[in-house]
């Protein structure tokens, strides 16, 4: 549930989920009841008639077992506590790093609560920045990964305008 929903879908296209988009609020409800996701990823601002707080609690109502990612912009003026008190699991602020994002995303969906990977894993870490590690196999992509194609530059670009990001 996100206007960002083609960047999403890039970022994610290696990681083990399906991702089912809703482009329009209309639809939100029937996706969700047909769908019963185990994550939303949710743009604070999707709705023109209810507040990002109203969707998670509507998202909670339908799917209570659904772990809720909100996103809003860097100018948004959103209350961290009403998110949670409106059940979100997890907030970023976009534009937000790809890496940092990815992990993010794992954590919630794995229900972790550290940002590393465990010191169990078999996979050597690669520190980021600020604190933050990833395994390196995220780091190994296949030949393919980054190729764009004409179906996936426009949306892209599009999204990227949106959040004030000129592609020349």
């Amino acid at each position: 549930v996100s206007q960002s929903r083609y960047v999403i879908k890039i970022i994610l296209k290696d990681e083990p989920c399906e991702i089912i988009e809703c482009a329009r609020e209309t639809d939100l409800v029937d996706k969700l009841k047909a769908t019963q996701p185990s994550a939303v990823f949710l743009d604070f601002n999707f709705s023109e008639s209810q507040t990002g707080y109203d969707l998670c609690r509507q998202i909670k109502k339908i799917c209570p077992q659904a772990k809720i990612l909100v996103m809003y912009g860097t100018f948004d003026t959103v209350d961290e506590a009403a998110l949670r008190d409106a059940d979100a699991s997890q907030h970023v602020v976009k534009p937000f790093d790809t890496a940092k994002f990815i992990v993010q995303v794992r954590n919630l969906i794995d229900g972790s609560t550290s940002p590393a990977p465990s010191a169990a894993s078999s996979s050597p870490s690669i520190e980021i920045d600020e604190g933050w590690s990833i395994r390196e196999t995220v780091e190994k992509k296949s030949p393919d990964v980054g190729r764009m194609t004409d179906d996936t530059v426009s949306p892209l670009n599009d999204d990227l305008n949106d959040w004030g990001m000129m592609i020349p």
